[in-house]
């Protein structure tokens, strides 16, 4: 089902507002997944990395809906220029090694601003090498583009993370701050 969701185009991008809590104004956006299942209905990406996982189909995944989302905040109107836009990357995306190059590609491709785009590493995966991630994304941010972690505190979080990564933003799995 997968991939024909992703040959037929089932998988749609939705955008999640990032509000300023001082304010709140709203900052910018995140991008996330959701397929439209046909018989299924609209199913979340949990459900839709899952699967992309059983079907072998993990690096293909998160490229086609960063390309997705850049190119529709690049269409945006000129009023919602100031928005920032949030893309998950995974682990998977991060044990590439021409990951930098192809992420920078995908964004001049689309027209959107560098200066838009954070790049909010997933925790869904370990980085095993922390070295190379660190590099890769530290590409990402001479070329302009902010770095996040999601979601810290969830999956595979390590303080090794903050220490070795180039970031920008952590932001905190709310069941670290409920309580």
């Amino acid at each position: 089902d997968l991939r024909r969701a992703l040959s037929e185009d089932e998988i749609e991008v939705v955008f999640q507002p990032q509000v300023c809590i001082a304010d709140g104004r709203i900052e910018g956006v995140e991008a996330l997944a959701r397929w439209r299942h046909p018989e299924l209905g609209e199913l979340g990406a949990e459900a839709l990395f899952g699967a992309a996982e059983r079907a072998e189909l993990v690096a293909p995944l998160p490229e086609l809906v960063q390309r997705k989302a850049l190119d529709m905040a690049a269409a945006w109107p000129a009023e919602l220029d100031s928005l920032r836009l949030s893309v998950n990357v995974t682990a998977v995306d991060l044990a590439r090694p021409d990951f930098a190059e192809r992420m920078l590609e995908r964004i001049g491709a689309s027209g959107c601003a560098p200066g838009r785009v954070t790049a909010e590493v997933t925790e869904e995966g370990l980085i095993e090498d922390l070295g190379a991630a660190a590099a890769a994304l530290a590409e990402l941010r001479r070329a302009g583009c902010r770095v996040a972690v999601d979601d810290f505190g969830t999956g595979y979080s390590s303080l090794a993370y903050l220490k070795a990564l180039p970031l920008d933003y952590l932001k905190l799995d709310r069941r670290l701050s409920q309580d």
